[in-house]
């Protein structure tokens, strides 16, 4: 089963009801019967999120067949509450049975999958956006890059967060870039972050800025200093 959308993000009025659909393809050949479900958007800690989209969005089919070769359009529908603030989210979860495949000693496995497609929106003119940072440390011993810094989450909306570490040398010339893994900010945590990596750089003494992008135009920033023996 193909997904025509990788996510589901919206920008909603309070107080506004919201129906859309999404595009299942069968790509198979033969008949799928699935089943569908809004599930809780979840914590760092896998815990269910007091802004779950699955209090408020529903489906209007919970299952059903999609012939081979065959598409659905399933249709949702979202109530947003007239005192709605920040992000909602969640997913959709497809649950269906592939087939049947053959093991070894002659057992035959049942092949059941199950796909989750990010739910979110987010409420217009409701928005407060805020990354910090705080607790920086900056070390580089025996060619071994040390950076620990806690990012806090202190708005109301759920981001995708890309940190980046710029390292500047003589003259202000970046001597080095390195990009890191994007990680999921939620309302209100906060996220210690280690980079610990050997890289080769120049001795003296070095400004090293740390920057977090989460979304256009969006980028909070801590410097600090470091020297290179």
């Amino acid at each position: 089963m193909f997904l025509r959308q990788p996510s589901v993000d919206l920008y909603l009025s309070k107080g506004q009801v919201f129906e859309g659909g999404v595009i299942l393809d069968n790509t198979s050949d033969k008949e799928l019967k699935v089943k569908a479900a809004v599930v809780d958007g979840l914590d760092k800690d896998g815990k269910p999120v007091k802004q779950s989209i699955s209090k408020i969005a529903k489906l209007h089919e919970e299952e059903f067949a999609i012939p081979a070769g065959g598409t659905k359009d399933l249709k949702f529908i979202i109530e947003v509450p007239a005192n709605a603030q920040g992000s909602y989210w969640g997913g959709l979860v497809y649950t269906y049975h592939y087939g049947q495949v053959q093991g070894p000693d002659d057992i035959t496995l049942n092949i059941k999958m199950n796909i989750e497609e990010p739910f979110r929106f987010t409420v217009k003119g409701t928005e407060a956006p805020a990354i910090a940072l705080k607790d920086a440390k900056m070390v580089y011993n025996n060619g071994t890059l040390n950076i620990k810094v806690k990012a806090v989450n202190t708005g109301n909306v759920y981001y995708d967060v890309r940190p980046s570490i710029l390292i500047i040398g003589k003259n202000g010339k970046i001597e080095k870039k390195i990009k890191s893994s994007t990680f999921k900010a939620y309302p209100q945590e906060e996220y210690p972050l280690e980079y610990n990596n050997e890289i080769i750089l120049t001795r003296g003494a070095k400004d090293v800025i740390l920057a977090f992008d989460y979304g256009e135009d969006k980028i909070e920033t801590v410097s600090g200093k470091m020297q290179v023996k």
